[in-house]
């Protein structure tokens, strides 16, 4: 096998893709998992936003202080320390103690955020040009599928037993082994770069970026903390309520390609006004449904499409904006705000929760979605002028 360096080959990335997918299995069933089990012991609304909100806090951290472990750990080394954070956090769900679960959302958040780093600094060095762009949409199917897959699993192996756990677990291992046995870079990982650069790149050319790469964070953390919750309010019985994640993450699977080449062809804000248009539609009418059908699964698929793929668009946005200069910067600047969202979301979303019901979600994602209206239709009107 050619060694994946210089150019590389995606040939040579497919163990490392094989061990992400396990990977990021092993980070997705345990979550939904937590969430079943804490609304089976009557946890309170807060309790949800903080459980989502530690994991987003632990992939915050690890994307803070990831790159200088793993300069010093390198590839071959540094899964010795993500792999048993992402194990312990695991089989805190054998513990029956809720709060006992907190402690691991966070522990799963470092161990996975740790892997996202590796993964990401693996592809930046070991591919260039077009080969690197593949690359990098790849992984990104790679996580998509990998939640995906979980929520198939959570229909025959139930969130309502500890299975999902011990399948975790094994899959962490497993992941772990084969990230081991995956042909290493020969090039270094890359030295810490300096985040407050990419900060003022991208408020400089593309303020707009910085928030919507949050208000992704804010919408995704508040939907996989309540999600769930809302599932079981609309008649789905727990030991389904991977149905409803299920659907939203199938719709942002296939709509994700399709909606980057309308902002290729079309513009980035454009495409991200229409994109929270659909997010505000879907979650209206998720808003107003009185139990669970199909017809609510095509509505979550719909808000997923939407609702769960700003993300990628809004970087993109910030990328532009900095001409390529400094995409390391820039990249990790935009995970950090996505990550800051991811904390922020859920536990501002329990405060409406808390007041209306689990429906409450979809007021929060329809409020975010409105502010990103208002910010992409603010950025073009003053690029015109």
């Amino acid at each position: 096998m050619a060694s994946p360096s210089g150019d590389g080959t995606l040939k040579a990335l497919r163990g490392l893709f094989v061990a992400e997918l396990i990977l990021v299995l092993s980070s997705a069933l345990a979550p939904t998992t937590f969430v079943v089990h804490a609304i089976a012991a009557g946890r309170s609304p807060a309790f949800f936003g903080v459980l989502g909100a530690l994991y987003s806090v632990g992939v915050f951290m690890s994307y803070l202080s990831g790159p200088v472990l793993l300069a010093w750990l390198s590839f071959r080394r540094i899964g010795f320390v993500a792999a048993p954070l992402l194990i312990a956090g695991v089989l805190t769900g054998l513990v029956p103690i809720p709060e006992a679960w907190l402690a691991g959302r966070l522990l799963i958040g470092l161990g996975i955020g740790l892997f996202f780093l590796t993964t990401e600094a693996w592809i930046g060095v070991a591919t260039s040009g077009p080969v690197k762009v593949r690359a990098l949409a790849r992984y990104g199917a790679v996580i998509y599928g990998a939640f995906v897959v979980a929520q198939l699993v959570l229909l025959v192996v139930y969130p309502t037993t500890d299975g999902p756990i011990l399948i975790s677990a094994v899959a962490a291992i497993v992941g772990f082994l084969l990230l081991a046995r995956a042909e290493k870079p020969s090039a270094p990982a890359p030295k810490v770069e300096n985040p407050l650069l990419g900060a003022g790149l991208i408020i400089r050319h593309a303020p707009e970026a910085m928030f919507m790469t949050m208000a992704s964070g804010l919408m995704v953390g508040a939907s996989g903390s309540f999600g769930p919750a809302y599932a079981v309010s609309i008649g789905l019985p727990r030991e389904q309520v991977s149905l409803l994640l299920l659907s939203t993450m199938v719709g942002a699977v296939v709509a994700q390609p399709y909606f980057g080449r309308l902002a290729n062809r079309f513009g980035a804000r454009q495409v991200l006004i229409g994109m929270a248009l659909i997010t505000i539609g879907a979650s209206a009418a998720l808003f107003s449904v009185a139990a669970w059908s199909w017809q609510v699964a095509c509505l979550a698929a719909l808000w997923g499409s939407s609702g769960s793929t700003g993300y990628a668009i809004g970087a993109s946005i910030a990328h532009a904006g900095d001409h390529g200069r400094h995409p390391v910067e820039v990249a990790r600047i935009a995970l950090i705000l996505n990550g800051i969202g991811g904390i922020i979301g859920p536990i501002c979303c329990a405060v409406i929760v808390g007041m209306i019901g689990p429906a409450g979600i979809y007021i929060f994602a329809a409020s975010i979605a409105a502010l990103v209206v208002l910010s992409m239709a603010a950025a073009l009107f003053l690029r015109r002028r």
